[in-house]
C-alpha cells in the first residue's frame, strides 16, 4: 500500500518585483505538481495479496484406533489406503501403485510406521511408531 503525505505550504518571506509570487513559491508549486503527477502514475496496490498456492480446505479431524487404522492397509479394493507417521494419518490412496496390495511399500500402510519411514526401512521390526534407537527384544 502506498501512503501519501501532505506537505505544508511554504510561505515566501518577500515578494518579487511586480507583486507576483517569489521564485520559492513558484518552485514549490511546480514541485507539488510534479509530485502529484508522479504519484498518479504509480500503479495502485492490489486490494488483496495474491496467493501463489491456496491453503487446503479445513478437513474434519478423525481419530483412529490401531485396529481401525489396520483396516486401511490396501488389501481391499475400493477402500482408502492410510499411512501414519508420528500419529498423523495420511491418505495415500492416490499412490496405490506404491502402497496398494502387493506394491513395494505396502508394508508401511495400515499402521503408524514412523521408524520405518525415518530409517527408510521395510524391516518388520522397524514398522512401528516407537522411535527409540534401541530395538526391544
Amino acid at each position: 500500500m502506498y501512503t501519501s503525505h501532505v506537505l505544508p505550504r511554504s510561505r515566501s518571506r518577500g515578494r518579487a518585483a511586480g507583486g507576483g509570487a517569489g521564485l520559492r513559491g513558484m518552485a514549490g508549486g511546480a514541485a507539488r505538481l510534479l509530485l502529484s503527477a508522479l504519484l498518479a502514475a504509480l500503479p495502485a496496490a492490489p486490494a488483496e495479496p495474491q496467493l501463489r498456492f491456496r491453503p487446503p480446505a479445513e478437513a474434519p479431524v478423525r481419530l483412529f484406533t490401531e485396529p481401525e487404522l489396520a483396516r486401511y492397509d490396501g488389501q481391499q479394493e475400493g477402500q482408502p489406503i492410510y499411512l501414519a507417521v508420528k500419529g498423523v494419518v495420511f491418505d495415500v490412496t492416490s499412490g496405490k501403485e506404491f502402497y496398494g496390495k502387493g506394491a513395494p511399500y505396502n508394508a508401511l500402510v495400515g499402521k503408524d510406521s514412523t521408524r520405518g519411514v525415518a530409517k527408510m526401512s521395510l524391516d518388520p521390526a522397524d514398522l512401528t511408531h516407537d522411535t527409540d534407537s534401541q530395538k526391544r527384544n
